[in-house]
């Protein structure tokens, strides 16, 4: 197939964009991981290398990998030997990856055929360092959820951390989007709990968007996102998202520490924004109670960052905290641990 793409190509008189490495993490997705693998090898105006990593599953996922390998030169089969998560499988088949243009698809989803000819030739276009597809999100019949696309495609080079933290470039999620191996190089060298798999993608999104000097998006819907009801994303209570997502706002600011004032300022943001959305929203404050440990040492944590990151936190619910003026805010982690009880009560009585 790659020297028939090659040929096609020469006959049209149009070169081909440059080669993309795409990394499918899979786990238990015998169902589902042969439609994902094919939509990626039939990709059309471009050549692909496809890595699945097969992280230890416990079903025939993996013997559904070879068997399509063995067909397939262009498929890469990686077994690994335990069960290692999302962030760190997708790391070890960033490993592997040979080209300088990389992507991402989830096993369960699946692509259209000109998905990352779009992405790749905006790219070249445009001097881009990733590019940004639109999405639909489908249920497991294929009929349409939800669906974003961008307007038209759009180059941005000012504020791209603030961008992504106020969600103008909708999802923070990898699957829609093609890198320069330079600006997800670092993401991929990142240790990540395996507790925070499904936070990761905006975890590791602060510094993509920090590193890229340029993006570019493009119209359209380029993947397929299946959303099934025993899904990562769709699993957890409200109290323990509620935790969950304070555990990765805290993992941000320590891992971008040092990144300056705009990349902290856009984490903040970004939390402050998914912490309204309805799968935070604690009607019960009580329902936390479990979670205090794990909320205490996150907020001590925090506060020793970036006492202004608290401050933020409180603000989120609690509006009647803000300070008049302009001046930065430094509570005293005491007051704050006192403001943020009070805050959480008002959860009951505010909208998402």
């Amino acid at each position: 197939m790659e020297h028939e793409q090659k040929k096609a190509a020469a006959g049209s008189g149009k070169p081909l964009p440059s080669p993309i490495s795409v990394i499918i993490p899979c786990y238990n997705m015998a169902p589902w991981v042969e439609r994902c693998v094919y939509s990626v090898l039939r990709q059309e105006r471009v050549l692909v290398e496809v890595i699945a990593v097969n992280d230890c599953s416990t079903d025939n996922t993996g013997a559904l990998l070879d068997a399509l390998a063995s067909a397939e030169p262009r498929l890469k089969v990686l077994h690994l030997p335990v069960n290692v998560g999302l962030h760190a499988a997708r790391r070890a088949g960033f490993r592997e990856a040979r080209h300088d243009l990389v992507g991402f698809v989830d096993s369960d989803d699946h692509i259209p055929a000109d998905m990352y000819a779009r992405l790749a030739e905006a790219m070249k276009r445009t001097g881009a360092d990733m590019a940004l597809g639109g999405w639909r999100a489908v249920d497991e019949n294929g009929g349409t959820v939800a669906e974003f696309s961008y307007a038209r495609e759009q180059v941005f080079m000012d504020d791209l951390p603030g961008r992504f933290a106020r969600f103008e470039f909708s999802k923070g999620v990898v699957w829609n989007k093609l890198y320069r191996r330079a600006v997800i190089a670092p993401a991929m060298a990142m240790e990540l709990d395996r507790a925070l798999d499904s936070g990761a993608d905006y975890i590791i999104g602060f510094g993509n968007f920090m590193r890229a000097g340029k993006v570019v998006t493009v119209p359209g819907a380029t993947y397929y996102y299946v959303q099934r009801g025993s899904s990562m994303s769709n699993s957890m209570d409200r109290a323990k998202a509620f935790a969950f997502l304070i555990d990765c706002y805290t993992i941000s600011l320590e891992q971008y520490a040092g990144a300056g004032t705009a990349v902290l300022d856009a984490i903040d943001a970004s939390y402050r924004h998914q912490l309204r959305f309805p799968a935070y929203s604690v009607t019960a404050p009580d329902t936390l109670l479990p979670y205090r440990d794990q909320l205490s040492r996150a907020l001590g944590r925090m506060a020793a960052i970036r006492p202004q990151s608290i401050a933020s936190l409180v603000q989120t619910f609690h509006p009647e905290a803000r300070p008049a003026g302009r001046s930065p805010v430094r509570y005293h982690l005491g007051q704050v641990r006192q403001g943020l009880a009070g805050a959480l009560r008002t959860l009951l009585h505010r909208s998402p």
